[in-house]
């Protein structure tokens, strides 16, 4: 197993961390791998976007709203292509 010093961390999460480990009868050590073994893998945004539901519309008529929501009011909206 690697070893991990951390340095400048809050004073209230090493109180928490503190508090835990007083009430499980354990050490901050075995209570911060715990919860930090408990971090799930970062996805790739690939593979958040294949999980994403299609929702029919295209990227051109997409990209027309968010232009649209981004113009002042009163300037009219663009009609989607």
């Amino acid at each position: 197993m690697a070893t991990l010093h951390l340095t400048n961390v809050p004073e209230h999460v090493v109180a928490a961390l503190e508090a835990i480990a007083a009430a499980e009868q354990t050490t901050v050590n075995a209570v911060a791998v715990r919860e930090l073994a408990a971090v799930p893998e970062p996805t790739g945004s690939a593979r958040l976007l294949v999980a994403l539901p299609d929702t029919g519309l295209s990227a051109q008529v997409l990209l027309g709203a968010i232009a649209d929501g981004r113009r002042p009011a009163g300037e009219g909206l663009r009609s989607a292509e």
